[in-house]
């Protein structure tokens, strides 16, 4: 219309009242929140979807579909993205992820949380998780989440990190091992300090060790992929051993979609 409102093209358009209309962002980088103008297709979308109905589910990621062991940085933007179909009026909010993704326990609590109630501050919420969940760790866990979501920014504001769930940025650009190396030794850090549970409660041992390997082998994975050739072949099969493992353990099985984990494992042994 002349007053910048969208209008149906006409009735055909409009869908029936038992009709729900999915929005997924497919081409939206995920770095930055969807109300954001660098979103300005998607923010287009739904305002022109909201004038024809008001069944609108919104289908939302967690990760990047090509590397599913990789970080995602959505932690900046979930609280904002939730708010945002909350205002919007998106009956339903539906995140997909996998077991594998990076921290993808603390995410799918961040969800539950900033779903319901999406006033409540994400860092805060992590903080809670984390101390409750790792245990004798949580304290060189909030560490490494810290450095994490540190890191991911500086990829979006200095690197151009977009966040994308169908572009494959996975490189050594955004991963130097330099970066890795000290995240895996704050990994295997978190493992010495449960080494006082092995004897006075393995039962706590082995669920906070089987917690914390399944977040280490994000970094294994990412260490194996882009600096293979800078390790010793002891610490190769290490970080191999590790990451078949605990994906077991996790029932994690897909390094991509069509692409089970068990190739890739495959691939590095032969390559030893």
């Amino acid at each position: 219309e002349e007053n910048g409102k969208y209008v149906p093209v006409n009735e055909r358009a409009i869908p029936r009242d038992n009709v729900v209309i999915v929005y997924a962002p497919l081409v939206e980088s995920f770095s930055y929140s969807y109300a954001d103008e660098r979103n300005e297709v998607m923010n287009t979308a739904v305002e022109q979807w909201m004038t024809v109905t008001k069944n609108l589910f919104f289908y939302s990621y967690s990760y990047n579909i090509w590397e599913m062991y990789a970080p995602f940085n959505n932690l900046a933007t979930m609280q904002q993205n939730y708010a945002y179909a909350a205002e919007k009026g998106f009956f339903y909010t539906y995140e997909e992820s996998f077991r594998q993704v990076s921290l993808a326990r603390l995410k799918m609590y961040l969800m539950g949380k900033l779903m319901w109630d999406p006033s409540q501050n994400t860092d805060e919420l992590a903080h809670d998780f984390i101390e409750h969940y790792y245990g004798p760790a949580s304290g060189r866990f909030k560490q490494y989440y810290a450095e994490h979501r540190q890191w991911l920014d500086y990829m979006r504001d200095e690197l151009g990190y977009k966040s994308l769930i169908i572009t494959d940025t996975f490189s050594v650009k955004y991963y130097p091992k330099a970066l890795l190396d000290g995240w895996y030794n704050d990994f295997e850090t978190m493992v010495a300090e449960l080494e006082p549970l092995k004897n006075t409660d393995p039962d706590a041992y082995e669920k906070y060790l089987v917690r914390i390997k399944a977040e280490e082998i994000s970094i294994e994975y990412m260490l194996l992929e882009l600096h293979f050739m800078s390790f010793s072949r002891d610490r190769l099969v290490k970080m191999i051993d590790d990451v078949e493992k605990y994906s077991a353990v996790i029932r994690a099985n897909m390094q991509y979609n069509g692409n089970p984990i068990g190739n890739v494992i495959n691939g590095w042994r032969n390559k030893l």
